[in-house]
């Protein structure tokens, strides 16, 4: 499959649902075709994300639901082989374009590898409000005592302005007690 027949079928996947389909429906063709995709999907997605697709190639979907579908994808991909997946896709978390999803997917794996390069980002990055947002909910899907240990240190280095950020950091840390 060429990465542009992977666009249309992702936009396929988060376009507005039709008179006929059901959201149920489309979540087990969706199941069914990653299934049957392989693991040569990954970098065909690594590459959509590196280099997001005009809005007019995805359409009716937009770009917020069509980058939610990816991520939705990549995850569930990732399920088949965690370590191997995290080794493929951990050094793009470095990629401006990459991250945001990247963080997300990386929590939504809840496993304790994935903190090894959210830990990078953090240490070696100046992120955005919203990929602060995003790893402080990565580290609280994960969990654990070194995501506690990372949610304080963020909690004290981040601007007690960035609101939004200290709010994640304090559910995250909520769901870890």
């Amino acid at each position: 499959m060429t990465v542009a027949e992977l666009v249309q079928q992702l936009a396929g996947f988060s376009s507005p649902l039709g008179p006929l389909e059901s959201l149920e429906e489309r979540i087990r063709r969706r199941d069914a075709w990653i299934a049957a995709a392989g693991s040569g999907i990954v970098g065909s997605l690594l590459e959509i994300l590196i280099h997001p697709p005009d809005v007019s190639d995805i359409r009716p979907t937009t770009r917020d639901d069509f980058e939610l579908e990816v991520a939705e994808v990549l995850m569930l991909v990732g399920q088949r082989d965690p370590p191997s997946f995290l080794q493929s896709v951990g050094p793009l978390i470095a990629n401006n374009q990459a991250r945001p999803t990247l963080i997300e997917v990386i929590g939504a794996l809840r496993r304790q590898e994935g903190i090894y390069w959210l830990r990078i980002i953090l240490d070696s990055i100046e992120l955005t409000e919203d990929e602060l947002t995003r790893l402080a909910c990565a580290f609280g899907e994960i969990g654990g005592s070194e995501a506690r240990m990372l949610l304080e240190r963020m909690r004290a280095s981040v601007s007690d302005e960035i609101k939004s950020v200290h709010r994640e950091i304090d559910i995250a840390l909520e769901e870890l007690t």
